[in-house]
Parts: C-alpha cells; sequence; structure tokens
C-alpha cells in the first residue's frame, strides 16, 4: 500500500496549467526576462500552447520556452493577455496564471521525531513571576496591499470547499481548499486540494492542484517556508493525520525539504484508532523552530533543519499558542491554569491562576496581555503577572476573533474595546473567524462557495471614528462596579432548592463587592424558560463515535423511535430597567446517544424522561462566573461593516 502511495504522488506530483488560448497572437515586441534575470531577449509573442510559450525575434526567428522558466512579470503579462483573450475563457485572471509545480514529497524519507529525547519541562510554575517586556522588532508595514481573489475554477459544482484556512507572513499569504470532487465519495480519485499562493504586495497569485488532502500549517516568519498537514479523504480519520511537510517556496516553483513524523512513538505503541499520533497544529516561532501540537494535548517545539525535538510539555488544551510579538514568551494552558513560559526552553517563569486558556494575547508593546471569556474581558500585566478587575462589555464573546489593533485598542468578537475607558467605541460586523491580524492590517477571507475566495486587506480603526478621541470618563460608563447595589429576584419558576440557590447567588453578589437592595435600579434574575417541546427520535447507530464502535441508540431528528421531552432554558440576567447589560443561559437537551445496554429493560421514552429530570440548575449555576464590573452599553459608538471590498 506504501509503494503504491509512493506511486500516486509521483505521478501528481507537478502539476501544469493549460491556459485556454492554444493561439493567441501579440504583435508588439518587448523585453523577455528568464527567471532568474541573467538572461533576456527581444521578442513578440507569437503563440501561447499549454504550459510554453513561442516567442518570435527580431531576426525572423522563433524560440519555445516552458512559461514556468519567465520572470513574474512576463508570466503576469501572459495571464493578463489570456484573461482578455474574447475566445477564451476569460475571467478572472488568477485563475489563468501559470500554475507552478506543486512539491512531491513521495521522494523524501520520513523523518520520525523522537519525543523521548526532548527535556520533559512539566508545568510547575514558580510562585514569584519573573516574565518581562518582549515588544515586536520595528517591522517595515507594507506601502500597498492588494486584494487577492484565489481560483474557484475547476471546482465541481456540487462542491463544496471546506477546512479553509490561511497565513500571512512578510509580503506572500498561503490558503488551500480540500474539495471533495463527489459529494458522499470520500475516497474518489477526483478529490483534491487547491493550494493557494499569494504576494500581498502585487496581487499576483499562484494556484496548485494537488490529489493530497493538505491542510497548511503556517508559513515561516520570512515568508519563504510553509508546513502542511497531510489528512486523509477518508473517514474516520483517527490515527492516520501524522505526516507533516516542509515545503519552500519561491516565485519558480515549490520545492520539498522535508517529511515528519512528530508523533511516530504514539502511533507505535497507541491504538490504531487513537488520535494521539494525529497532528492538530503547529506554530512558527521563528525561521527554524515550530511549536507542534497534537491532537492528545502533546506540546513540543520543533527544530526542522535538525528534525530534532527541544522540549515537550502536556496542555490542557488545543488552539492557537498565544507568542508575544518578539517570540521570547508563550503562554500554555497547564492544568488549571495558564502558564507564562520562554518559547525556546519551555520554562515556566509564572501562572494566571484560575484560568485555563489559550485565547490570551498580548499588546504590540508586550506591556499588556487580554482575553475574553464568561466573566468578561480581563488585562493583565506581562512584567508583574497582575490580573485587573475583569469588565464586561455587552457583544463580547471568545468565539469569534481577537486580537490587539494597538496598544490600546483589543478587538474582541466584532467589538473594538478601549481598554482605558472600559468600554466599547466601535462595533465591526461581518468579522468571522477567518479573521487575522498581522503586521497592522486585519485580513479577512470571504470563501465565496463555487466562485473566487477574495482575500482583502482592512484597516483598523479607520479614519470615520469620531467617539475615539472623545471618550466620557469611564466611571461614568459603569452600570456596576464595587460598592454597586443591586436587586435579586429569584422568580416562582425556580422551585427546586430555592432557599440554596438564593443563597449560592447571594455570595456570587458578595464576592463581587456589590450590595442587595430591594429598592436597586439594577436587579439580578434567575428564571426558567420553557421552550417548545419538539418530538424527537432516536435510531440505532455504529458510526465509531465515541470510541469503540458499538451499537447505540442515535439522536437523529428523523425516523427510528419517537420520544417527548420538554426543553427548559435556565436564564440569569442583570437588567437595568428594562435592559438587559448582561446575561447568560443555558438550554437543556436530551442525551445525544445512549448505550444499548442502557435501554434492553426499560423503554427509550422512560430513559428520556429520567434523564431529564437529572438535569438542574444548581449545577450549572454553581460554575457560572457572574464578571465583577459591567460596562453600561454605549450609545455614541459608530458601527461598520467589513466586506471582501474593505470596510462600509
Amino acid at each position: 500500500m506504501e509503494e503504491t502511495m509512493r506511486n500516486s504522488l509521483s505521478r501528481f506530483g507537478f502539476v501544469a496549467l493549460v491556459l485556454c488560448c492554444p493561439l493567441l497572437c501579440a504583435e508588439d515586441t518587448r523585453t523577455w526576462k528568464d527567471d532568474t534575470g541573467l538572461f533576456s531577449i527581444e521578442a513578440s509573442l507569437e503563440q501561447i500552447d499549454g504550459d510554453s510559450v513561442k516567442l518570435k525575434k527580431t531576426d525572423g526567428t522563433s524560440i519555445t520556452l516552458p512559461v514556468s522558466k519567465l520572470s513574474a512579470a512576463d508570466r503576469q503579462y501572459i495571464a493578463n493577455l489570456s484573461a482578455n483573450n474574447p475566445f477564451g475563457s476569460g475571467g478572472n485572471t488568477a485563475a489563468q496564471q501559470p500554475k507552478l509545480g506543486f512539491a512531491s514529497f513521495a521522494g523524501l524519507a520520513v523523518k520520525a521525531v523522537d519525543l523521548s529525547q526532548a527535556r520533559d519541562v512539566g508545568g510547575n510554575a514558580p510562585t514569584n513571576w519573573s516574565g518581562g517586556v518582549d515588544p515586536a522588532p520595528p517591522l517595515e508595514q507594507l506601502a500597498d496591499v492588494s486584494r487577492l481573489t484565489f481560483s474557484m475554477q475547476g471546482v465541481p459544482e456540487r462542491a463544496m470547499p471546506r477546512r479553509t484556512d490561511f497565513f500571512v507572513a512578510g509580503n506572500k499569504v498561503v490558503t488551500a481548499f480540500n474539495v471533495p470532487a463527489e459529494i458522499g465519495n470520500r475516497t474518489s480519485e477526483k478529490n483534491f486540494t487547491r493550494i493557494c499562493i499569494g504576494f500581498i504586495d502585487t496581487g499576483d497569485s499562484m494556484i496548485n492542484d494537488t490529489p493530497l488532502k493538505l491542510r497548511p500549517l503556517g508559513i515561516s516568519p520570512d515568508g519563504k517556508r510553509v508546513l502542511f498537514h497531510q489528512d486523509t479523504w477518508e473517514f474516520p480519520t483517527f490515527g492516520k493525520r501524522t505526516l507533516m511537510h516542509l515545503a519552500e517556496i519561491t516565485e519558480q516553483g515549490w520545492a520539498a525539504v522535508a517529511t515528519f513524523e512528530p508523533f511516530a512513538e504514539q502511533k507505535r505503541t497507541g491504538n490504531a484508532a487513537s488520535s494521539g499520533a494525529d497532528i492538530y497544529g503547529a506554530t512558527w516561532v521563528d525561521n527554524e523552530h515550530v511549536l507542534v501540537q497534537s491532537e492528545s494535548t502533546t506540546l513540543f517545539l520543533l527544530n526542522v533543519n535538525t528534525g530534532k525535538a527541544l522540549w515537550k510539555n502536556r496542555i490542557a488544551q488545543r488552539g492557537d499558542i498565544a507568542l508575544s510579538p518578539g517570540k521570547k514568551y508563550c503562554f500554555l494552558p497547564i492544568g488549571s491554569r495558564t502558564v507564562l513560559c520562554e518559547t525556546m526552553t519551555g520554562k515556566a517563569l509564572g501562572a494566571v491562576d484560575n484560568m485555563q486558556s489559550l485565547k490570551l494575547r498580548f499588546s504590540p508593546d508586550g506591556k499588556r496581555f487580554a482575553t475574553c471569556n464568561s466573566q468578561g474581558i480581563m488585562l493583565g500585566d506581562t512584567a508583574t503577572g497582575k490580573v485587573e478587575t475583569p469588565f464586561f462589555v455587552a457583544g463580547s464573546t471568545n468565539t469569534l476573533p481577537m486580537f490587539w489593533i494597538d496598544d490600546r485598542y483589543f478587538l474582541c468578537g466584532g467589538n473594538m474595546v478601549d481598554t482605558t475607558h472600559k468600554t466599547t467605541v466601535w462595533t465591526y460586523t461581518g468579522l468571522r473567524d477567518n479573521t487575522k491580524f498581522v503586521d497592522g492590517y486585519c485580513w479577512c477571507l470571504f470563501d465565496r462557495m463555487r466562485q473566487d475566495a477574495i482575500l482583502t486587506a482592512v484597516t483598523l480603526p479607520h479614519t470615520t471614528m469620531p467617539v475615539v478621541n472623545n471618550q466620557p470618563d469611564g466611571e461614568a460608563e459603569l452600570a456596576l462596579k464595587q460598592g454597586s447595589e443591586v436587586a435579586l429576584v429569584v422568580e416562582d419558576s425556580i422551585t427546586k432548592d430555592r432557599a440554596a440557590i438564593r443563597k449560592s447567588i447571594e455570595k456570587k453578589i458578595a464576592d463581587n463587592g456589590w450590595k442587595i437592595s430591594d429598592a436597586a435600579e439594577i436587579s439580578i434574575i434567575l428564571k426558567i424558560e420553557e421552550e417548545k417541546a419538539d418530538k424527537v427520535s432516536y435510531t440505532a447507530s455504529s458510526r465509531p463515535f465515541p470510541l469503540p464502535p458499538i451499537p447505540r441508540p442515535s439522536f437523529r431528528g428523523q425516523g427510528g423511535v419517537e420520544v417527548e421531552f420538554q426543553p427548559e432554558r435556565y436564564c440569569l440576567s442583570i437588567v437595568k430597567g428594562e435592559k438587559e447589560i448582561w446575561g447568560m443561559n443555558k438550554l437543556t437537551s436530551p442525551p445525544a446517544q445512549l448505550p444499548l445496554d442502557v435501554v434492553k429493560d426499560a423503554s427509550l421514552q422512560e430513559v428520556i424522561d429520567k434523564e431529564m429530570e437529572q438535569l438542574n440548575y444548581k449545577e450549572w449555576l454553581e460554575k457560572l462566573n457572574i464578571p465583577k464590573t459591567i460596562v453600561r452599553k454605549q450609545e455614541g459608538k459608530g458601527e461598520s461593516r467589513v466586506t471582501e471590498n474593505g470596510i462600509e
């Protein structure tokens, strides 16, 4: 099977573009250069044939050259002629640009990373915080940034690109679209990945298709190397996403550098269906070192030049590693804390207690860090590790992108928050998960299904933000702060453990430094709302989740055995007048799956009724944190929409 795969990779290692204009004449004589810039000739374009061009020299003789051997300017000239050809396919310039051969990894030996030789740094942080400020090195922002269009031409009409992600470094961006050519056929030989490399200063792009299912893991800071994670088109994929490819990209094409198997030992000793050997993600630290994560939350630092692991640790969550601007420090969730570590050594320097998150973000000057969770927005000092009292801003969420715009403004979801006055000054709609902030630009990828994908850059904040310089005193915008009075209302819909529930909320109020007063303008309200009850159905399923594959009734919503249930919504909210300024809720639902042995002696309806009775709001409420500081809604803030054309 391995030999078959190697042969398959060899067949598809080079992918060339066939231009849609087999005969295209251009009478103008111009200077043509090769890709090295050392050689040039005066000639006119006589013919484009496949991936070659025929040039007519001034002496009347002709010469045929591969398009890939021409300079970037000459390739762009050919692409423009092809796009403007009325007898060709026309359309997107990016779609007509020459495809360069994609790096074939078939001939590379797989380098198994020996994690047993890596230093196990553990997670014991010292009592005293010993971190420091690590600002970003001076970077020259690109003067001209072009919107990039990545071609979706050739994508099957019914196919839907999946697993889209992108990375920006220097003047380059890399993205990839995993395209199943036939819906439902995961093993089709027609499935392919479209790899796109774009140059954000010129707007040029290179499009390459490969039968491998690849996903980019990142691009090196100098923009010269790209890491790919090799997946499989089959499902399930546990124990198969084990290879990581390193490729070098230039204007002349691709070069395969190395193939790593980061968690080879886990694959050898683990269960064949286990995800312990699977790669989850990677984060470039510099041009030689990468932090690599497994699905089972093993993290280690890899030197991609030597293939050696320097240190390793076990983290509590998977996700984007938060690096300081100068890359000297990183935040890692270890145990129940978030630990500040030295990136190159893994040494623990301090910890943020009672917080477990990978979404801490350093400010550009390296002096502060911030995150958003159920308690609100939290700000910390990187020199001391001290965390300020959290504050809540309506609309803030940790499910959308969050990053610092500059040393003062923090974008949380679509809200631009002034961290000085602790209030929202602007809201951007249209921001999604596919948003990243790099070198002063907010990059947004708009994946238009079965059309071209658009990558656009917007500068935030923009010039139409008059409220930024006219903020009132921060204290005037606080609806709740230390010493505030609140009324507590536990509605009649709460029937179980009313006294204990009220006592629990009173303790939370006291811990936040508030006082209870029945005459207070602001009320904390706990209630239950019954949602519309629809019948649901369960069908027997042998789908291998959770492992091992055991047949079990699985909630599908149609067919099977119908059962009834009454969903309830637990609601805890803080209300001023008739306006809610903060709120959390939970909707109860029946279990998604049940083992067959649970229902063999009882009807499925009885089992569901019993499961629903066991659900209660007490456990949910005990785990819930009410933010200590809540900011009143800012009426004067502005709003803009981010689209593929920029800010509107």
